[in-house]
């Protein structure tokens, strides 16, 4: 593999930065300052390679799973509507957060996340001065997701549900059709099987029509770093920790 093409994978946990490159793999501790810390990585971390992907952990990030109102279709409204719905549900805004939504959405929903800009500046400055290409900077749950999305397995037409379990915390998101539905990541208790199933239990209801009497629609869950629970109707699949995790 030559230089340009070797890659540096960089994850931010909840209490250090894992890097796995070239020179192997090595932990620098947060110290409850993660861009500070990345200056304590070794030069000879990085050498030889020529790529960066980055994927943080869910605890900092903010999630939204967006549906597009109807007469909101112009690129400028949609951002605007981003806008205000990142600072009414979450509490942010720009320019301390940098706010992208999924560009290869399906209809008229979208995933979006908040991210620290702080963070996205020092990672941009970590790769510049190793002379590394940042190729991508991804949350774990949208990095399990893709790293798995080919064995995803749903009768066509039914739900889907991926919950993700990793260092103490949960996210779950409930997509149907191709479209995302909802979004939900939290730390979690001792029981995290009981809370993702009541979470689904949630949404569901809160998709049903008034007019018509509660049932559960079926689909899938799946499940990464725990033994699933589900609703009468729906099936559980366990998976395995992604390759790259």
């Amino acid at each position: 593999m030559s230089p340009a093409t070797a890659e540096v994978l960089l994850r931010l946990e909840p209490a250090a930065w894992r890097l796995r490159g070239p020179a192997g793999e090595l932990l620098v501790a947060l110290d409850g300052a993660p861009v500070e810390a990345l200056a304590r990585f070794d030069g000879a971390a990085t050498r030889g390679a020529g790529r960066l992907k980055v994927v943080l952990g869910d605890g900092v990030l903010r999630y939204l799973a967006l549906r597009w109102p109807d007469k909101v279709v112009r690129a400028a409204e949609r951002r605007a509507w981003l806008l205000h719905r990142f600072q009414t549900v979450h509490g942010v805004a720009e320019p301390d957060w940098m706010l992208v939504s999924d560009r290869d959405a399906v209809g008229a929903t979208a995933l979006a996340c908040a991210v620290p800009r702080a963070l996205v500046d020092g990672l941009r400055a970590f790769a510049a001065a190793r002379g590394l290409r940042l190729i991508a900077i991804e949350g774990d749950f949208v990095d399990a997701y893709n790293a798995v999305q080919a064995g995803l397995d749903e009768a066509r037409g039914n739900y889907g549900l991926l919950a993700l379990a990793r260092g103490g915390r949960v996210t779950a998101g409930l997509w149907r059709k191709g479209e995302w539905l909802a979004l939900r990541s939290q730390a979690h208790g001792p029981s995290v099987a009981m809370e993702v199933c009541r979470m689904l239990e949630s949404w569901l209801s809160d998709a049903a029509p008034e007019s018509v009497e509660p049932r559960v629609e079926p689909g899938t869950l799946y499940a990464v770093g725990f033994a699933p629970l589900v609703p009468a109707g729906w099936r559980a699949s366990r998976l395995k920790e992604p390759a790259c995790a």
